[in-house]
């Protein structure tokens, strides 16, 4: 009867241990779009990417984290850890807390040259986006008014050298540049000295 009862000690374990691991890896794993196998990126994974300043504001809340830039500083930013591949998706929900703010989502090379740089204008009358390779001015579009207080989906997709740009569901940009690589993901922020801006991201996944 002991030896029975031992063997229904170990199957309850393994059956625990069995759901903790699907559900990491359910917590992990997103599927795949476009044949590119898909991660969610956390908040608390997205807070411990490389910050440019130490007096950055960053909290964490369930899904969402939070993102402000201290009084008088210029621009704030986070540095993915690792190398994106050359064929990849990035999208997440971004949140302006204030109305007025300048948001850049760039890819980096090791040196800190950047590939692609997505930056997203806002004012209270309209938001401007504009799309440039290293220095280089690819293309500007006006759009309507970004409202802070409301979530708003960014989605870039490279295949090979072109690049594509959704906000809030509507394709912004589709551009080629040859040379365009991969590199490491950075989310800028700026806002004004006397009044700092801030965002709330969530719900990023990364494809590649």
């Amino acid at each position: 009867m002991k030896k029975y009862w031992w063997l229904g000690v170990v199957i309850v374990v393994l059956g625990v241990c069995g759901a903790l691991i699907w559900r990491a890896h359910s917590a992990v794993s997103c599927g795949k779009t476009d044949g590119l196998p898909g991660q969610r990126i956390s908040a608390g994974a997205l807070a411990k990417w490389t910050a440019n300043r130490s007096d950055i504001i960053i909290e964490t809340r369930d899904n969402e984290l939070y993102l402000q830039e201290a009084i008088g500083s210029n621009m704030v930013s986070l540095t993915s850890p690792r190398l994106v591949r050359n064929n990849f998706i990035l999208s997440m929900e971004v949140m302006s807390q204030t109305r007025s703010a300048v948001v850049s989502f760039k890819t980096v090379n090791d040196n800190g040259s950047a590939n692609y740089v997505l930056t997203i204008r806002q004012n209270p009358l309209k938001t401007v986006a504009e799309l440039r390779y290293g220095l280089k001015l690819i293309k500007k579009a006006d759009l309507a008014a970004m409202e802070a207080g409301k979530f708003y989906e960014i989605r870039l997709r490279k295949t090979g050298a072109r690049l594509t740009v959704d906000i809030g569901g509507v394709t912004v940009f589709s551009e080629t540049e040859p040379s365009a690589a991969g590199g490491k993901i950075v989310i800028a922020l700026q806002g004004q000295p006397d009044h700092p801006a801030g965002i709330t991201i969530r719900n990023m996944r990364l494809y590649q």
